[in-house]
């Protein structure tokens, strides 16, 4: 397993399960590629919420209790404390999110966001971007950085929107 890009911020604000009264945080991001299959399971879920959007490889996940294939293009969210459960059947990349706040669920309903936690947007050059940049900001460790992937974050949820409400195309 290598892990292109993993940092995460040391500190009261950033850790890897924070639960927040704020009205977003973002705990961490990263990007993850790997050379084989792999599974990863977690029966008891995480204490705050997870986003991972597949870039390459094909997979499984567990939402709302039932198996759903992954494939690049896929984005799968978990809410604190369901099981999350995924894994990719080879060679495969993708990015993870995690964040917290009292806001969440209602951005959540605001962006019509798939119940089932799982949805197809295609590859997006722009979505990527943004990912990247939160993994840059946490690096950095500036005063800043907490605002700015508040912001990213904003934009990758806004833009996974206005994926799913678009016309299909190979590359976005």
């Amino acid at each position: 397993m290598e892990v292109i890009k993993m940092q995460g911020l040391v500190g009261n604000i950033f850790s890897c399960e924070h639960v927040s009264e704020d009205f977003v945080l973002v705990n961490n991001c990263g990007e993850l590629v790997e050379k084989h299959s792999f599974d990863s399971s977690r029966p008891r879920g995480r204490n705050d919420y997870m986003i991972i959007y597949v870039t390459e490889g094909t997979g499984y996940c567990l939402a709302k209790g039932e198996k759903m294939p992954l494939n690049a293009g896929d984005i799968i969210l978990w809410k604190p404390n369901e099981p999350l459960v995924f894994g990719f059947t080879g060679p495969s990349r993708h990015y993870w999110l995690h964040f917290t706040g009292i806001e969440i669920e209602n951005i959540i309903n605001y962006l019509k966001f798939p119940q089932n936690g799982h949805c197809t947007i295609g590859k997006s050059k722009q979505l990527s971007t943004l990912f990247r940049n939160i993994i840059f900001e946490i690096q950095l460790n500036r005063p800043s950085t907490p605002i700015m992937c508040i912001g990213c974050f904003m934009q990758i949820m806004a833009t996974i929107q206005n994926l799913l409400l678009a016309p299909r195309s190979e590359e976005r």
